[in-house]
């Protein structure tokens, strides 16, 4: 009986060598934090010096499984001993202990803000306020005016599609959306840079700023005889001119 022959071992095509993004020759070296191969200190001093990386490996960026080897599990477990190392030190902390916020919300809020939160909740209006380091909270300059007996509102408008953020500071409580809306609708009339008009082109075209020109009702209806064109589009909630911004 015939013996079966043995495996023929297939050799491996060996490697292309791999050569410095810098100057072309052997590459010896890999930076951390790009990937970049380089041969020499002089190549990496250069690579850092012209694409502003810092060498270092961002050891929160997403690593797909098979991707992962000994030495980024190992990383990441180093990652998280110090995360572990830095909560016990803010636990033993005495400073940091009496500086957490105290378990009533009241205790935390300023007095402006407290009488506001009571005045809103007057007018039928929830407030609730991020800390203070948030720099939402230091941007917001929403207040209760006690001389005046109103509420001023800070309103930031984000225009999703056009990629454009307004704000109107010291709103008074009883100017209505439209005719804050107005301002910024009609482009031959307000104060946008060209930049900006040419982004909210899409929002002038559905003449948003006919709730206060014409005096329609709904600020945000569709274009007169193009029902079902614009059943078929981009849909918005009909809002009543006659709201007052909360």
């Amino acid at each position: 009986m015939a013996s079966a022959a043995p495996p023929v071992e297939q050799k491996e095509a060996p490697s292309k060598p791999r050569v410095c993004e810098e100057c072309g020759d052997e590459a010896k070296y890999t930076c951390p934090g790009c990937g970049r191969r380089t041969c020499s200190l002089g190549c990496v001093r250069e690579h850092k010096a012209v694409s502003g990386c810092s060498g270092l490996r961002n050891r929160t960026k997403l690593v797909f499984k098979e991707n992962m080897d000994n030495l980024t599990l190992l990383s990441d477990y180093r990652l998280l001993e110090e995360i572990d190392n830095r909560l016990e030190d803010n636990l033993r902390n005495r400073l940091l202990r009496s500086a957490k916020r105290p378990p009533d919300d009241r205790l935390s809020v300023p007095p402006h803000l407290q009488q506001l939160r009571i005045q809103a909740a007057q007018r039928g209006t929830t407030l609730k306020f991020i800390p203070s380091f948030f720099s939402s909270h230091r941007e917001n300059t929403t207040r209760y005016h006690f001389r005046e007996g109103l509420i001023r509102w800070h309103i930031k408008w984000v225009f999703h599609q056009a990629d454009v953020v307004l704000i109107d500071r010291s709103v008074d409580e009883n100017t209505l959306i439209c005719t804050l809306l107005a301002k910024y609708m009609n482009p031959t009339k307000n104060e946008l840079s060209a930049e900006d008009n040419e982004k909210l082109a899409y929002y002038h075209s559905a003449s948003y700023s006919r709730g206060e020109d014409e005096g329609h009702d709904d600020l945000f209806s569709g274009t007169e005889g193009k029902e079902e064109q614009v059943k078929d589009a981009l849909k918005f909630f009909d809002a009543d001119s006659d709201v007052e911004p909360e």
